[in-house]
């Protein structure tokens, strides 16, 4: 019986020992896709600017458009 629990108790640290290991890599995955995550969003926003500028304007523009469209009415 001795043995039988020795055997268990071994078991059981191994897969405390696992489940730790494991914990970790799923911990630093997290962290390494949430800078990839962050780093496409930021290209996409990026992206958008340059989609908005060409084909709107800047701000400044467009306010002044309105202002303009104001004025006349």
């Amino acid at each position: 019986m001795a043995s039988q629990s020795q055997g268990i108790q071994q078991l059981l640290a191994a897969a405390n020992v696992l489940q730790k290991k494991q914990s970790k890599k799923a911990k630093a995955g997290q962290g390494g896709s949430a800078g990839r995550i962050e780093k496409y969003r930021k290209e996409r926003e990026r992206q958008f600017r340059e989609f908005e500028a060409k084909h709107m304007g800047s701000r400044e523009d467009v306010a002044a458009k309105i202002e303009a469209d104001t004025k006349r009415r």
